[in-house]
């Protein structure tokens, strides 16, 4: 019986091929995006700045029935995605403040004050609590 050998071929940078596919995997496996390289200084001073006047320099009033989408670069939650559609169903008087008890977490006192529906991937017509400084309307 012959003895089998496995030889590895080499890449460019001198890596093997299944280190170079799960290079290649590790690169796609954000959302079938690639990730992101690390911002400069300048870069996320710019978007500090562009941030903070979406959330408190542009906050609008909403209404029942307004349809509404997530603010560029302000979605924290996972649905809905960026630019689907989402359509208000109650403003509250007070906000609810969730109740998240670590103070390293994006949801620490997020004043929960806007309730909207959207349609999720299977069909269902889902409602949530969101921090309405995070929404623009788009119709």
């Amino acid at each position: 019986m012959a003895k089998r050998t496995h030889s590895r071929a080499l890449t460019n940078a001198g890596e093997t091929d299944e280190m170079a596919l799960a290079h290649q995997f590790l690169s796609l496996a954000h959302d079938g995006k690639k990730v992101k390289s690390e911002l400069t200084s300048d870069e996320k001073l710019r978007l500090l700045k562009e941030n903070y006047s979406k959330v408190l320099d542009k906050q609008q009033k909403f209404n029942p029935g307004d349809l509404v989408s997530w603010k560029s670069g302000l979605k924290n939650r996972t649905k809905p995605n960026y630019s689907e559609p989402a359509i208000v169903i109650d403003v509250l008087e007070s906000p609810i403040f969730d109740s998240t008890n670590n103070s390293g977490s994006p949801y620490f006192k997020e004043p929960l004050d806007i309730i909207v529906g959207f349609v999720d991937d299977d069909g269902d017509f889902l409602t949530m609590y969101y921090d309405s400084r995070r929404f623009e309307r788009i119709l």
